[in-house]
């Protein structure tokens, strides 16, 4: 990314259903700039050695269904560069001991809150141009291609939003419902 004129960035890759940790975790990497990779669910394992040998990202967060295939990549040296796993959900001793085999820390969301909670680190500076996400494809044409957003295109999306009559911030209420029905990766549910 950093050789097309972006600012280098810090990646952390999201490979889950649609839960609240997912949300969490993609707000996180907003506000502390960041730059989310968002991994379709249904997206076939033939398919992440690949963005991981694109991106080299070393974080993942997942969901538990995910956990056995992603270290036996790692032991097998197709996921490159990935020294974290963060699972959302609880896993084994069994699971723990394969990881540090693959040379992979695996860590329970739920610690990364906790600890996250005793001390807040600051915000950084972003700007428009600092990268938000890199959406792949689903790669029905071939391999996944990867969409640069920044942070300036989901302002201008929200902007938009507001300029809508019906729709925008302001206009939400206690009661209102979202009905989640796109993946998380997909940049129109988010």
């Amino acid at each position: 990314v950093h050789e097309k004129g972006y600012q280098p960035c810090r990646l952390v890759a999201i490979y889950a259903r649609n839960c609240e940790e997912w949300i969490t975790t993609d707000m996180a990497c907003c506000l502390y700039g960041l730059t989310s990779i968002p991994i379709f669910d249904t997206l076939g394992l033939d398919s992440l050695p690949f963005i991981f040998e694109q991106t080299q990202v070393q974080t993942i967060f997942t969901s538990a269904n995910h956990v056995d295939k992603l270290i036996q990549d790692a032991a097998n040296k197709k996921t490159f560069q990935l020294r974290n796993i963060i699972c959302f959900e609880p896993f084994t001793s069994d699971q723990k001991a394969a990881a540090e085999k693959a040379g992979l820390q695996l860590i329970p969301f739920a610690y990364l809150i906790e600890q996250g909670g005793q001390k807040l680190a600051p915000y950084p500076q972003v700007s428009p141009d600092t990268i938000f996400s890199l959406c792949y494809t689903s790669g029905t044409t071939g391999t996944a291609k990867a969409a640069i957003l920044t942070h300036g295109n989901i302002v201008a999306a929200v902007g938009a939003c507001e300029e809508h009559p019906t729709i925008g911030i302001d206009k939400m209420g206690r009661g209102d419902v979202h009905l989640s029905y796109l993946p998380m990766a997909h940049i129109f549910e988010r």
